[in-house]
């Protein structure tokens, strides 16, 4: 119609981060929810706590040298 038309270079991935072991319906709403509640409770720092909430879901902080060989 406005001659904007691109076509798709990239195929979209779209899907979980990991599987959900439920085909209960309230299991299958509440399963993300419960991990990120899971995941910041276990962060150290405000700043970690505040990347999980505003990055891509499945992200992970990264590592420091010391707590990985730990």
């Amino acid at each position: 119609m406005f001659g904007t038309f691109q076509r798709e270079t990239n195929r979209p991935n779209y899907g979980l981060t990991e599987q959900i072991n439920s085909s209960h319906p309230v299991d299958i709403q509440l399963s993300q929810r419960r991990k990120l509640r899971r995941d910041l409770a276990a962060d150290s720092t405000w700043k970690v706590r505040l990347q999980r909430l505003w990055k891509r879901p499945g992200w992970q902080p990264a590592q420091s040298p010391v707590s990985a060989s730990l």
